[in-house]
């Protein structure tokens, strides 16, 4: 009998429990599966970066030109469905001719170009690039880091000295368009939500996972410039048809 089930071919299959999807060899497969997607979805991040899995962990490694190459890279990957997490170990390329001040210089003829960035400055230390003064948006302030992090040289993109509507009169459109890029960098699908101002008062309708979520959406809204009062009305998972406040 014990011959008979050493010699059985399903005794040398993988046992996969019923309900349970994890396929032979998954690091192999999950490897495999990652480095096709950056070779496919972008040529400029796939080429120079190699990849290693260890139980669904994804550690990157190699060398891009540019910070855009290297987001692009670790956004890529966590889409790889098996991925549990992305260690990010690609370096980027700081040639000699990439000095603070040449990098410096560059930036701000880059953001010169652009009306809306006009009024942000730049500040270099060691590849990593500050981003100062203000702008009209929270929009405008991501549009810049992203234009300056594609750039060779660029080691960080920091965005958090730009005030953003200083100076500025913002309408209600203005504060809505705030108020839903706000929420959106927060996290949460602005799109499933009704959010409008009138006369100064923004108004946040929609659904969120619990009352903490809430609360927190409610602090960042007082934050945007041109908002005089929040009205959250955020119903949680847990009070679905119950009073909101």
């Amino acid at each position: 009998m014990a011959e008979h089930q050493t010699k059985n071919p399903d005794r040398q299959k993988p046992f996969n429990p019923p309900g349970v999807q994890k396929p032979f060899n998954n690091d192999e497969d999950l490897r495999s599966q990652v480095k096709s997607a950056l070779m496919s979805q972008t040529e400029s991040a796939g080429i120079d970066i190699q990849v290693m899995v260890e139980d669904g962990v994804v550690r990157l490694y190699g060398v891009v030109d540019a910070l855009s190459h290297k987001t692009v890279a670790d956004d890529i990957a966590r889409q790889i469905p098996g991925v549990t997490r992305i260690e990010n170990d690609i370096t980027i390329a700081n040639e000699e001719t990439h000095t603070d001040k040449t990098l410096r210089g560059e930036i701000t003829t880059r953001l010169a170009h652009r009306p809306e960035f006009r009024g942000m400055g730049v500040s270099v230390e060691h590849g990593k690039v500050h981003l100062v003064g203000h702008a009209g948006s929270y929009e405008d302030v991501r549009e810049a880091a992203a234009l300056v992090s594609d750039m060779a040289g660029v080691l960080e993109v920091k965005t958090g000295k730009v005030k953003v509507g200083e100076g500025q009169k913002e309408d209600d459109a203005d504060v809505s368009r705030t108020a839903a890029t706000m929420i959106k960098s927060m996290g949460y699908d602005a799109d499933q939500m009704t959010i409008y101002t009138d006369a100064g008062t923004l108004f946040v309708k929609g659904f969120v996972p619990t009352r903490e979520d809430r609360s927190r959406i409610k602090i960042a809204m007082h934050k945007i410039r041109g908002v005089d009062k929040v009205e959250a009305l955020l119903v949680t998972d847990d009070q679905v048809g119950g009073e909101i406040h």
